[in-house]
This record gives C-alpha cells, structure tokens and sequence, in this order.
C-alpha cells in the first residue's frame, strides 16, 4: 500500500519483506558514521531490528519510518517519525542510499512526509536530532523549515543537535546564530 507519491518516489509502509534493502542501508558509511552501528548484518539480524523496532512504532504509536523506492519500486531510503523518550516531539529523520544523493530526491520525499505526518497524524511539532558534525542533513532540515532549538552532548562524545518544525513558522523557535 503506498502511503504517498511525489514526482519521483514512493513512500510506503515497511514491512519485513524489506529485511534485505535494510541490511545494505544500516551498512552504509553514512548511517555508521550518522546514526551508529546496529549489528544489522544479516536478513535474520534485519528482521529482528524491524519487529522490535521500526514496526512496533506503527503499532504503539500510529507512524513511523517508511520506505522510499523508486518509480520502479526499488528501495533506496527511509524517512518518517519516531517517538524517542529523551525528546518532546517526535523525532523526524531520513537516510539513504548514497547513490541516490545529490538529485534533490530527499528534499522531495522527506517535505512529503513531513506534510503527511501533520496532516495524517496530527504532528504539529517535529524534533530532529542530529549530530552537528552531519552538515549534508543539517541543510536539508533548514530548506525544509526546520530550526536549530538545543545542543547538547551525547554519551559517545559527539555533539548533537535538536532542530525543530511547527506546523505555524510563526511559533518557530531557534537559538541565537540560526
């Protein structure tokens, strides 16, 4: 079932049918580097990162994460929400394969989820935790209306970020030097 369509993606549900596409995008350089390793290695290993994770959120929470695929319906990224208990609001996030980057395609898919989670689920306020060393995703949030609100440190060492969207620009928070 796809959720949504932009000109050139489609945003769907995932399922554990997707255990293989997520062994190769939690291996990726960027999500090591970005998000840290999950001891994703296998399609076993895959589809219990699913269960216990991104597919528990459908059901305890009504979003998630969803998949990205081409027109073709190959995957190649996930964008969505997920409720982190050290946060306010849902935390938004987005990843992809790094052939696909630098085609604008996660500015087109990830403002259409951003506006179907407002208008689906009712969030009228995102949060989006970053590493500040991860300037590629940094600019996506800002072209997507989202500001800088918090920094604070991580138990690895490594600064992270909090930016934030409202649903009203008007109620907009940011911190000096944004």
């Amino acid at each position: 079932m796809n959720i949504l369509r932009t000109p050139r993606t489609i945003v769907d549900r995932i399922s554990l049918d997707d255990a293989a596409f997520f062994v190769s995008l939690l291996n990726t350089p960027g999500w090591l580097q970005f998000i840290g390793d999950r001891q994703v290695n296998s399609i076993e290993d895959a589809r219990g990162y699913l269960e216990t994770g991104l597919l528990a959120t459908y059901r305890d929470h009504g979003f998630g994460y969803y998949l990205v695929k081409t027109p073709q319906a190959k995957p190649f990224g996930i964008c969505g929400f997920l409720s982190k208990p050290h946060l306010d609001h849902p935390d938004f996030g987005f990843a992809q394969l790094a052939e696909y980057d630098g085609r604008g395609l996660a500015q087109e898919y990830a403002a259409a989820v951003l506006a179907y989670g407002h208008r689906h689920h009712h969030l009228n306020v995102v949060d989006a935790e970053v590493l500040s060393s991860n300037t590629r995703s940094i600019r996506l949030l800002r072209k997507l209306g989202f500001r800088r609100v918090e920094s604070k440190r991580q138990l690895d060492e490594l600064t992270a970020e909090i930016y934030r969207w409202t649903a009203d620009p008007a109620d907009q928070p940011c911190i000096a030097g944004d």
